[in-house]
């Protein structure tokens, strides 16, 4: 399959997702704009409130309750989150030095019972031993078709999805995960954004409070190349800014079309240098998005760490005693979307995205930060789990 999604462009009414019970119209046609594609769902109802189900159960979610999208959505190149080299000499934080700095403490992983956590990356290794015991992960991807399915397969071997997933269960370790991987052609830059958005929809059909999304752009990184011609860099902004207007209508399809729409967390990116701090990358920059940026072990801003952020979390962790690590804004996120499903769980929201987000931004800590950071750098501080009742 060349393309997760690739079936979509040619199907017109075919559902962006499909089971036994609901199907929902997906025209996902070329459109104008720049090298768009036009999205165009069918009105439904918003379907009656839902009532809860046990854990255990796979629950095939709420139905997507769709708007027609009026525009076409530029394409921009699409990469999953590039990793982080750790510094000469220095290892990760270890686990209960990271977890304490977010307030965790072991009678924090009641709050996470019931919860759903989405998380869009590489495909996650259900037997790894980086998972805490016990651990419901539910997964999906593309099938031939193009059409998402359960994904019974094993990992890729490329880890930074099963990494996510450990970060998440360590901060929610009674949250059901539903992890959906994304096609190999993201790895390239490839893959159509589409397929982002099918991921996302997907997710919010699953009834999850949060969705990490560790898929980001890396073309803002352009504007700084010391060795680019002015004219890359100017295609590089070009770029940037039809980004920016893809995610904008991201946005605006996810907040109409979603009844109970979740909370999507994403990392600022990974590509800043000393004296150069970059924007946020896409889709930390746009569509309602907390944007998290990333701690080194001294609790400074990492080096790399994108602006632009409303949190930081730490960003080189262990996940476990043994000392794997997980560096990046993707470990940062991760590790937010966790929090903010033990704050669901706190509040008994369901569905209610705004509260989520401010109670997660009111209850951040800016004294656990190292140093005197820009507020861009760092926004309303280092994220926090909820107090206990």
């Amino acid at each position: 399959m060349a393309d997760g999604v690739s079936a979509l462009a040619d199907r017109g009414d075919r559902g962006c997702a499909k089971n036994e019970k609901n199907s929902r119209a997906l025209d996902a046609s070329r459109g104008g704009g720049v090298g768009g594609t036009r999205l165009a769902l069918q009105p439904r109802e918003p379907p009656p409130a839902k009532s809860p189900a046990p854990s255990a159960a796979i629950d095939p979610g709420p139905e997507i309750a769709c708007v027609t999208v009026p525009f076409a959505l530029p394409e921009p190149a699409r990469h999953l989150a590039a990793p982080v080299e750790p510094a000469a000499g220095a290892g990760p934080l270890s686990r209960s030095r990271w977890l304490d700095a977010i307030g965790w403490t072991p009678a924090h992983r009641a709050l996470s019972r019931g919860r759903r956590v989405g998380l869009v990356d590489r495909a996650v290794d259900p037997t790894s031993p980086l998972l805490p015991g016990g651990a419901r992960v539910l997964r999906y991807r593309f099938a031939e078709d193009g059409l998402p399915e359960r994904d019974g397969s094993p990992g890729d071997g490329q880890d930074h999805g099963t990494r996510s997933a450990a970060a998440i269960l360590a901060v929610a370790p009674e949250a059901e995960l539903h992890a959906f991987a994304l096609p190999a052609a993201f790895r390239r830059g490839a893959g159509s954004p589409l397929a982002l958005v099918v991921a996302i929809c997907e997710l919010a059909r699953r009834g999850v409070d949060v969705i990490c999304v560790n898929a980001s752009s890396r073309r803002v990184a352009g504007f700084v190349n010391a060795h680019a011609a002015p004219e890359a860099a100017i295609d590089a902004l070009r770029g940037h800014l039809a980004e920016l207007d893809y995610y904008r209508a991201v946005g605006q399809l996810l907040a109409t079309s979603i009844v109970d729409a979740p909370l999507i967390v994403a990392g600022t990116g990974n590509d800043s240098r000393p004296g150069i701090r970059l924007p946020a990358s896409q889709p930390a920059a746009s569509w309602g998005a907390v944007a998290v940026g990333a701690l080194d072990r001294e609790h400074a801003v990492s080096a790399y760490s994108h602006g632009g952020a409303h949190l930081v979390a730490p960003g080189d962790v262990a996940l476990d005693d043994r000392g794997q690590p997980f560096r990046g804004t993707s470990a940062a996120a991760a590790i937010t979307a966790g929090a903010a499903a033990l704050w669901a769980g706190r509040l008994g929201l369901d569905g209610d995205r705004e509260r989520l987000r401010a109670h997660l931004i009111a209850h951040a800590r800016r004294d656990r930060v190292a140093g005197e950071p820009d507020s861009d750098d760092v926004g309303a501080g280092v994220v926090q789990v909820p107090p206990l009742p």
